[in-house]
């Protein structure tokens, strides 16, 4: 999934979401059990999530599903 963060900063953040044992976020592999992961899943093109953070919500875009 690319998801964008909703602030228009214009980044674009590759994520595949995996099983706990095989997440590695430095190569943009977020666990399924992750606060992103869990926000992102079922979730299709478009839709916008909000992920509850230690810092504070983080509100994502996704824009594309491959």
């Amino acid at each position: 999934r690319d998801v964008a963060p909703s602030r228009g900063l214009g980044d674009v953040y590759k994520r595949q979401i995996v099983g706990f044992a095989q997440s590695n976020p430095a190569e943009g592999k977020i666990s399924d059990e992750s606060p992103i992961g869990m926000a992102l899943m079922g979730k299709k093109q478009g839709e916008k999530v909000t992920v509850e953070a230690p810092i504070g919500n983080l509100d994502y875009e996704i824009l594309s599903i491959n």
